[in-house]
């Protein structure tokens, strides 16, 4: 796991503004924010997560979000919290963050934590299709970064808390 010192709070602006913006739009300008706050260029980050420049390019024009894997090396890399790319809150600088358990085990996990059923993320405001979350639940396939953050919204908790880095 690489380390780039850790983030600093920063305000990002109003957050009914951050409301308004995509998922997509969020995760660009927060990307964008961390760089430039550390001083990170597109080389740097690239060597450091092992993704493509043009790749790294991408996320920051805002044309493709990173997959949750790679968001998780980027937040491991900056010492930051999932959700710093996915909202405009502020966080607390120096938190440790636990490698992330297999989302299989993670995934179950969450609907025994918090009592909900899988017919309730399926049918109600996510509609995420049942045979998604049989592959997740199957580890066929990883959420995306968008579903994870959908997830943390419907379990009333953290992407890292989600994906199983922490609280």
């Amino acid at each position: 796991m690489c380390k780039i010192e850790s983030c600093s709070e920063k305000d990002s602006g109003d957050n009914s503004d951050n409301k308004k913006k995509t998922f997509t739009e969020k995760v660009s300008e927060r990307l964008k924010d961390i760089m430039g706050e550390k001083g990170i260029d597109i080389t740097r980050l690239s060597e450091a997560i092992g993704v493509s420049k043009s790749t790294i390019s991408r996320y920051l024009k805002g044309m493709r979000v990173p997959k949750i894997e790679i968001l998780v090396k980027i937040a491991d890399c900056f010492q930051c919290p999932l959700d710093y790319f996915a909202t405009s809150e502020n966080y607390e600088e120096g938190k440790k963050f636990s490698p992330c358990p297999p989302f299989p085990e993670r995934f179950r996990f969450l609907f025994e934590h918090f009592h909900k059923s899988r017919y309730a993320l399926c049918h109600g405001e996510l509609h995420i299709s049942e045979s998604v979350l049989y592959n997740w639940q199957n580890g066929k396939c990883m959420p995306t970064a968008e579903n994870v953050y959908k997830m943390a919204e419907f379990f009333d908790c953290s992407m890292d808390f989600v994906m199983g880095r922490g609280d």
